[in-house]
């Protein structure tokens, strides 16, 4: 079956903050609007995961052949949504019941790393920091050019090729069709990469190698999560990669669930609470919303209209 309307955060994940009908509210930061609408229509795109006809090789060129990447995020998305299942009924028990044991195991730690490792990379946000940087090329491409252009005319000689050619730039190979074309072809290279090496990507064994917390939030204010779900505060200066050091990294598991990860040098002292629950405060809660509000794509997603 074809795939139209293609989720970049997976529709699991979403249901946890809608409503049984799943219906959820959303803020749009571009139009500064507000509605409430079914999460099928929210954090997706018209063939957002179809390569771009011009980078498939012949027999893979009709649509459904061209889904490839769809159907294996849908696969493990099933696998995803029963991990989700199982940590939030770990933190539940752990709300009922008061007691504060590692809410998962190394394994499924591993495992969960994967799978954000995953929505990290997949998202719009992602595509469009891509299509920045090939804009950029391509603009670069078209000042050396005019630049040269401009040489030659005064001059009465040609200009020499490159003593060593294969040690400069080829603007054709990083950018071979178009910009928007060739940014949604590398960014399902990089998406491709993540789910052939699975436990071994640097980015699913970053996530691993942090020290988790798995907040539960009592407060009134439920957590808010976006088109770019997961966000990062850096550390002073020390920048915003996901192993930049010091650097915290918040995933919202539902509006009472909030899963953060802190990087394990600066951190270290907190070694032997990995994996464990703790107390969310409002101010803690507040601080991830901002995070969420400032970093997401465009929209912005609450289980009630409580922006």
């Amino acid at each position: 079956m074809i795939r139209k309307q293609q989720h970049f955060v997976p529709h699991c994940y979403l249901k946890n903050f809608a409503n049984p009908q799943e219906q959820i509210f959303v803020m749009d930061k571009n139009t500064q609007k507000y509605f409430q609408t079914n999460i099928k229509n929210i954090a997706s795109h018209t063939y957002f995961n179809d390569f771009p006809v011009e980078f498939l090789h012949k027999e893979y060129k009709e649509k459904e052949k061209s889904q490839a990447i769809e159907r294996e995020l849908s696969k493990y998305e099933t696998k995803f949504s029963d991990f989700l299942n199982e940590i939030i009924t770990r933190l539940e028990n752990i709300e009922r019941y008061g007691y504060s044991n590692e809410v998962i195991d190394q394994e499924i730690k591993s495992h969960f790393s994967f799978f954000l490792a995953l929505q990290l990379v997949r998202t719009m946000n992602q595509r469009q920091k891509i299509q920045n940087t090939l804009q950029d090329i391509s603009g670069l491409k078209s000042k050396l050019h005019e630049s040269s252009t401009k040489k030659q005319e005064y001059l009465d000689f040609s200009i020499p090729e490159p003593v060593n050619p294969s040690q400069s730039i080829d603007f054709n190979n990083l950018i071979r069709v178009s910009v928007e074309k060739d940014a949604n072809a590398q960014h399902l290279f990089l998406i491709v990469d993540i789910l052939d090496k699975g436990l071994n990507s640097n980015i699913t064994k970053f996530f691993a190698n942090h020290i988790w917390f798995f907040g539960i939030n009592s407060t009134s204010i439920p957590l808010l999560t976006s088109d770019t779900p997961i966000v990062i505060k850096p550390y002073q200066n020390h920048g915003v990669g996901i192993d930049s050091y010091g650097v915290q990294v918040a995933y919202p598991i539902s509006p009472k669930y909030l899963l953060v990860m802190h990087e394990n040098s600066y951190w270290s002292d907190y070694k032997s609470f990995d994996r464990r629950s703790i107390n969310l405060t409002e101010n803690c809660v507040m601080s991830h919303n901002k995070l969420q509000k400032d970093q997401c794509y465009r929209q912005v997603y609450s289980a009630g209209n409580l922006f």
